[in-house]
């Protein structure tokens, strides 16, 4: 932050924006290679998913482009409010009802006609929290990656049972 409490610009990685688009493509690709065959018999176009795919893949870009205008110290203040909805979350996959089953598993909740998966906020909010611990300053490193190994270890036990 500058003197006049304004956020400095960072220039965006370019490196990380090539490979990101690389691997947005590769998963494009492999979409159509691996479904043509079925949506050509099911739905009468071997296109059909990869229509859609690219539709995700066009918002997937809108959305980073618009949130790399957004400073991280936005995103810094959201950590914690996830972590606790994601631990909520969590906890609810195991309330009959609430939790969605897909093969056999329960790591979805449905929420009207909305499918949710808990254990995707509580990566986001892993990440997000380590991030956030590294830019505090911490006594120790050691303490602080006990710290975050522990959070993690108590995540994959809600996250475990639900497979």
């Amino acid at each position: 932050m500058n003197e006049n409490g304004h956020y400095k610009r960072v220039h965006s990685d370019i490196w990380l924006l090539v490979v990101t688009i690389l691997l947005v493509g590769i998963g494009v690709t492999m979409v159509y290679s691996s479904s043509a065959l079925f949506a050509t018999e099911r739905y009468g176009d071997s296109y059909f998913f990869l229509k859609k795919e690219i539709v995700f893949a066009i918002m997937g870009v809108a959305i980073l482009a618009g949130t790399l205008k957004i400073p991280y110290h936005f995103y810094q203040k959201l950590v914690y409010p996830i972590l606790g909805v994601s631990i909520i979350g969590l906890l609810l996959t195991y309330v009959p009802g609430l939790r969605s089953e897909v093969s056999g598993a329960a790591r979805w909740l449905r929420i009207g006609s909305l499918t949710v998966q808990p254990s995707e906020f509580a990566k986001l909010a892993i990440l997000g929290m380590i991030g956030d611990s590294h830019e505090k300053e911490i006594d120790t490193l050691n303490h602080e990656i006990l710290d975050e190994g522990e959070i993690i270890r108590k995540k994959g036990l809600l996250i475990y049972p639900s497979t």
